[in-house]
């Protein structure tokens, strides 16, 4: 197994994960969040800026999400 596919899996088994430790109504929130993450620290101003998760996006909604 090469280290692309390890690091895949690892990737895979977090997101799988989410649903285990998380309700169900908050984990769309958590993978939207998890899945800009790499995009937003790519940027030169590394903080995480809710209306780059969805457009229009605050805090409050995705606050318990990134907790």
């Amino acid at each position: 197994m090469n280290v692309r596919q390890v690091q895949t899996n690892l990737l895979n088994a977090y997101e799988r994960d989410f649903s285990k430790y998380a309700a169900s109504g908050i984990v769309p929130r958590i993978r939207a969040v998890w899945n800009s993450v790499p995009a937003q620290l790519a940027r030169e101003q590394r903080k995480l800026v809710y209306g780059v998760v969805r457009d229009g996006a605050r805090a409050r909604e995705y606050e318990v999400a990134v907790d």
